[in-house]
C-alpha cells in the first residue's frame, strides 16, 4: 500500500471517531442533573445499564481512532508551522491529556453501571457518578488547548480552510463553558444543560471537518 493511501487512512480515523462518538453520546441518554435526588441517579444507571455499557464500550473504541487521528493532526500542524513546532506539540499533548481524562470518566461510569449501581449504597453510587462527571468536565480544559493551538496554526499558516479556524475558536469558547459544571449546578451551563449539547455538537463538527480536510489533502504537497 502506498504512503499516500496510508496517510489518507490515518487522516480518516477522525471521521470514524466522530461516528462512534455520536452514537455513544446518543446511547447514554439524558444523564441525571446535580439537582436530581440520589434515587434518580441510581435509577438512571440501573434502568439504562445495557445502553450505558454499550455507550462506554463505543467510547473506548472511539478513543482508538481519536488518538490515532491526533498523530495525523500533529503531522499536518508541524508541516504548516515549521521551525520548532511548539504549537503542534501543544495541540498533540493537549489532545492526549484530554482523551486520557475523558477515558477516566468512561471507566468510572462503566464500573457504576456494571457492578455498583443497585448493589452499593446510594451515597457511593452518587459519589462515583460525580467523579465520572467531573472527569468529563475537566477534560474540557485540555480540549480548549487542543482547539486553540490548532486554530492558531490554522490561522497563522493557513493550514486549514478559514471556516475551520472560526469553528475551532467556537469550540474553544464552548469547551471552556463546558467546564462550568465544576461550580454551576443549574441553568444552561450546568451538566446536562443546553450549552453542553451545543458544545458537543460543535466539537464533533470541528473534528469531522479537520478529518475530512486532512483526508482530502493526504499525499498532496503542502503549501
Amino acid at each position: 500500500m502506498s504512503d499516500e493511501r496510508w496517510e489518507r487512512l490515518a487522516a480518516g480515523t477522525g471521521i470514524v471517531f466522530v461516528i462512534l462518538g455520536v452514537v455513544a453520546y446518543l446511547l447514554a441518554g439524558q444523564p441525571p442533573t446535580p439537582e436530581d435526588p440520589a434515587t434518580e441517579v441510581v435509577a438512571y444507571h440501573v434502568d439504562n445499564r445495557d445502553s450505558l455499557l454499550m455507550s462506554n464500550y463505543l467510547w473506548g473504541l472511539a478513543g482508538i481512532f481519536f488518538f490515532w487521528f491526533l498523530g495525523s493532526l500533529r503531522s499536518a500542524l508541524r508541516r504548516a508551522e515549521g521551525d520548532t513546532g511548539r504549537l503542534s506539540a501543544v495541540a498533540f499533548g493537549a489532545g492526549i491529556a484530554g482523551g486520557v481524562v475523558f477515558t477516566i470518566g468512561v471507566v468510572v461510569s462503566t464500573a457504576i453501571a456494571s457492578r455498583v449501581a443497585g448493589t452499593a449504597s446510594e451515597e457511593l453510587t452518587v459519589a462515583l457518578h460525580d467523579v465520572a462527571s467531573q472527569a468529563f468536565h475537566f477534560a474540557g480544559f485540555a480540549f480548549v488547548v487542543l482547539a486553540a493551538a490548532t486554530s492558531l496554526v490554522g490561522g497563522r499558516f493557513q493550514a486549514f480552510p478559514a471556516w475551520l479556524g472560526w469553528l475551532g475558536w467556537l469550540v474553544v469558547i464552548f469547551s471552556l463553558l463546558g467546564t462550568a459544571p465544576v461550580f454551576v449546578d443549574s441553568g444552561p451551563l450546568a451538566a446536562g444543560g443546553a450549552l453542553s449539547y451545543v458544545g458537543f455538537g460543535l466539537f464533533f463538527l470541528w473534528f469531522l471537518g479537520l478529518s475530512v480536510d486532512l483526508t482530502r489533502r493526504a499525499g498532496r504537497p503542502s503549501g
